[in-house]
């Protein structure tokens, strides 16, 4: 244990040094927050399923120890003697003992170990005497044959009940790390070495949600850290590592500050032990992705190879010894050994947490080096374990020394108190608290089919962050949502209560909301749906990103992503801050903040909670699906345009003869518009779209000594609904992706009765099919036409055929929009010669933006017509170019502007 470590790192370290020999101690830690192993609950969850048990209920009870006894309540009452079987993290004991039982999971354990399967736990049976705790406080757990002394004080840690079927199995599980052990461990070497001592944090002691910033920072000066290079938690929570005064160092030289924001010195030389130690710090240009938006405008992680030659340069002038401190990776950090000479000592590799692991003593040693050399020795920690490092320096003359280093790994376990002053243990990230609400999130047993017996299920992060991605569209209004990926750690086998879910939110960020075009949105989703692959490259500083809204084939409201809408979607700041990992991001406008990130899916949670989901229906937004498809408006102003001009001539009759026809010219008045918009509401396989449609063209001539003449070559005024369901899936993407019947009312009408004709009135039903959502053509319908004309004194029936089509595509910087409509009508014998058989009227217009939703736009619209009772035949053609306006709107979830 960690007592007799220290002991023989003391007696170990003793001894005379010749008078050119000079010894410096380091203290060296990371990650000093506290944990628990339960390294024994995963045999006991494939144990579980092998014999297709399901247990009542699962949850993390508190408990504490003083390392004899431990001190829970589990609503038994026992006292006597009882088996328990022990491993490296904890006990787990059957109450009412069971020896049946106990002895049946014990045989299931060990047969993993011996099948190999991954971190079997090693096991020991010891008794156990179990006795009321006074006072009404539930059971108390002794160990008679205990080989640890007993603390002074009672500390915190945890018991993890599961009830079956009249028993409960007990795993009580040992608390580790803290940096109040961090601080004892140094306080006991500090008696023995002094001033001797150097302390040194790889950073990662501020906690999600408990302590960081000033506190903690504070906390390290106190128990006499000097320097300290930031950690992922750091940089998630940068503003807090300034400020204070506390003679702790920052140490970062990778880290680049922009003018006038408060900077790490990025090395520093400490006197230890009669020698210079340099210390510089570099850290992962990974990093970059956790600084909030704000710091990453103020701060850039450049490449710690680069930072590294510099310091080191700069320290082999100033010091004895240079120490780099890293929390770079394991193959970052043989690349720094590698490249950048002059180093002595690494502190920066972290192994394995593995309960079990020996804490071996490595050491190594060099007679003779310059200042030019490798680094001698990476050393590597691992989580609830400091290490004491012994430097020892041998002056050999003309820049030559020799240098030994001996590494020692001391855990941070039960045998250390917890010195007060010090962030204690936290019942809430383990689910543990006095609130009697309900869990937010069922456990992952409940959340995943069974699976295989030796296969315990695990919540996996990307599906929890697709979730949370549906849950964050919903719940602020968005049609979409993209939320960062972080790692899920569930700490606990039961269901997942708030304070477990508040620590998968390990950086501060906030909910937002955007106008995003859909061709941007489509960019994104598919950069998200590539990095859901974990093998993806991803740059540096990167982000993956989990995609919520989203239906099958990538849809958003059961269709396709049309890049000519807008979309509103929700992101985070951290999201939004990466505009160089998705360049798609930079065409974002109308940034809303709506909170903090971790408050708006805590509370998404406990309104689905709340509504009484059943764990298969979370399962379902493991995809990213949508909470729930709604109808939508899609208002679709396709074409508004308004044409006018007004020409007068003045002349005298004598300037006939003048070849020029702006003098030969005469009156004109020419008024024109053009409105045409449909609106659909689609809801699952229902659309219904309504349009109206408005032409209108008139010009008024006046030729000198004549009477006016006038001409409309456009009076046309149609309103039409229809409805049609989707029935299946059309093959050929561009014409259409969905088909279904259709059933639809057209009236038509004009807008002016033309002199010495009767106004036209004319109501359709069109039953028929539509092919809708392609590619290029965004709605076609063949119907069946069974009209009644209003338009003669006597009404008339006319029966025939209808097609019309819609076409909208983006082309190069406008807009290529189309429209067909035909109608052939049968033979009847109530026809007249103000009867058409076949109308055929397409219009094709290229809308080219001018500012914002106004468009240029040229134009061709051909009308060709056949008489119905004669072979007549004939068109007409208009062409131009209108300054119109062309808007694809949603008013449920943008603005109109």
């Amino acid at each position: 244990m960690i007592a007799a470590a220290l002991a023989a790192a003391l007696s170990g370290a003793a001894g005379t040094a010749s008078a050119l020999e000079q010894t410096v101690h380091i203290l060296s830690f990371r990650q000093s927050g506290h944990t628990v192993s339960a390294d024994l609950v995963e045999s006991w969850e494939a144990f579980l399923r092998s014999e297709k048990t399901v247990p009542g209920a699962v949850e993390n009870v508190p408990a504490r120890t003083d390392t004899e006894r431990y001190q829970f309540d589990v609503g038994e009452a026992f006292s006597g003697t009882a088996e328990a079987l022990e491993t490296a993290g904890g006990y787990l004991v059957i109450l009412p003992p069971d020896p049946e039982l106990l002895g049946r999971f014990e045989d299931y354990a060990r047969r993993r170990e011996a099948d190999g399967e991954p971190r079997p736990p090693r096991l020991r049976r010891r008794f156990v005497r179990f006795s009321s705790a006074p006072g009404g406080g539930g059971l108390v757990m002794s160990l008679p044959d205990s080989d640890l002394p007993r603390a002074p004080a009672w500390a915190d840690c945890l018991a993890l009940v599961y009830e079956l079927r009249g028993r409960r199995a007990v795993f009580i599980q040992k608390t580790r790390g803290g940096l109040g052990r961090v601080a004892a461990a140094v306080e006991r070497l500090r008696e023995r070495y002094g001033d001797d001592l150097l302390v040194l944090s790889r950073g990662d002691v501020f906690e999600n949600g408990a302590s960081s910033g000033p506190a903690v920072v504070a906390g390290l000066a106190r128990l006499g850290a000097q320097a300290l290079l930031p950690g992922a938690a750091e940089f998630a929570a940068l503003d807090g590592l300034w400020g204070g005064g506390t003679g702790l160092t920052v140490v970062a030289a990778n880290l680049k500050a922009a003018d006038g924001a408060p900077s790490s010195p990025g090395r520093a030389v400490f006197r230890v032990g009669g020698l210079r130690v340099g210390v510089f710090g570099v850290a992962q240009e990974a990093y970059q992705r956790l600084l909030s938006p704000a710091n990453a405008r103020r701060y850039t992680l450049g490449d710690p190879l680069v930072a590294a030659r510099d310091a080191t340069a700069a320290l082999r002038k100033e010091a004895d010894l240079v120490v780099a401190l890293s929390n770079l990776t394991a193959p970052q950090n043989a690349r720094l050994r590698a490249r950048v000479p002059g180093i002595d000592l690494i502190v920066g590799d972290t192994l394995p947490s593995d309960p079990d692991a020996e804490l071996e003593t490595v050491s190594a040693d060099d007679p003779e080096r310059g200042p030019a050399d490798a680094a001698l020795l990476v050393s590597a920690d691992a989580p609830a374990v400091v290490n004491h490092l012994t430097l020892r320096r041998s002056a050999m003359g003309e820049g030559r020394y020799g240098l030994f280093v001996r590494e020692e790994r001391l855990l941070l376990d039960e045998s250390l108190p917890d010195l007060p002053g010090y962030a204690a243990f936290r019942f809430e990230a383990y689910g543990v608290d006095a609130s009697t609400a309900p869990p937010l999130l069922p456990g992952a047993r409940r959340l995943y089919p069974a699976g295989k017996a030796g296969t315990p299920p695990r919540l996996k992060d990307l599906d929890f962050w697709r979730m949370a991605a549906s849950l964050a569209a919903e719940s602020t209004g968005a049609e979409a949502a993209f939320l960062p990926v972080q790692a899920v750690e569930e700490r606990t086998t039961g269901d997942f209560r708030e304070g477990v879910v508040r620590s998968w939110f390990p950086a501060p960020d906030q909910l937002v909301t955007v106008q995003l075009p859909g061709s941007a949105l489509k960019v994104l989703l598919a950069e998200a749906r590539r990095l859901e692959n974990p093998d993806a490259a991803l740059p540096p500083g990167g982000l993956r990103l989990a995609a919520g809204g989203f239906g099958a084939g990538g849809t958003v409201h059961g269709v396709p992503i049309d890049e000519r809408t807008i979309y509103r979607v929700a992101l985070t700041e951290r999201v939004l801050a990466q505009s160089e990992q998705f360049p798609a991001l930079a065409s974002a406008r109308d940034n809303r903040s709506l909170g903090a990130l971790d408050d708006a899916v805590v509370a998404a949670l406990r309104t689905s909670g709340a509504a009484g989901w059943r764990p298969d229906r979370y399962g379902e937004l493991f995809s990213g699906a949508p909470v729930r498809e709604t109808g939508l408006w899609r208002i679709n102003f396709r074409d508004i345009g308004l044409n006018f001009s007004n020409t007068k001539v003045v002349s005298d009759p004598t300037l006939a003869s003048v070849p020029n026809a702006r003098v030969q010219g005469f009156d004109e008045l020419l008024i024109g518009g053009v409105a045409k918009s449909d609106a659909d509401w689609l809801s699952g396989d229902l659309k219904w779209t309504s349009g109206l449609d408005i032409e209108y063209a008139r010009s008024r001539l006046r030729p000198p000594g004549r009477s006016d003449v006038l001409n409309t070559p456009k009076n046309r005024a149609d309103a039409r609904t229809a409805v049609s369901v989707k029935v299946g899936r059309f093959p050929v993407t561009w014409i259409a992706r969905s088909y279904g019947p259709s059933m639809g009312i057209e009236y038509e009408g004009e807008v002016e009765r033309l002199p010495l004709t009767r106004r036209k009135h004319k109501v359709s039903l069109l039953p028929g099919v539509e092919l809708f959502n392609g590619s290029l053509l965004r709605s076609l319908t063949f119907a069946a036409n069974v009209q009644r004309d209003y338009t003669p004194a006597r009404p008339v029936n006319q029966y025939g055929a209808r097609l019309r089509g819609l076409m909208g595509v983006p082309a190069g910087p406008g807009t290529l929009n189309g429209e067909l409509t035909a109608r052939y009508f049968f033979l009847t014998p109530r026809d007249t010669s103000a009867d058409l058989r076949l109308e055929l009227n397409g219009v094709l217009k290229y809308h080219i933006p001018v500012y914002e939703r106004l468009t240029l736009a040229p134009f061709i619209d051909v009308f060709y017509f056949q008489h119905k009772i004669t072979r007549a035949s004939g068109y007409s053609a208009i062409t131009g170019i209108t300054l119109g306006f062309s808007r694809l709107w949603k008013p449920q979830y943008e603005r109109f502007r």
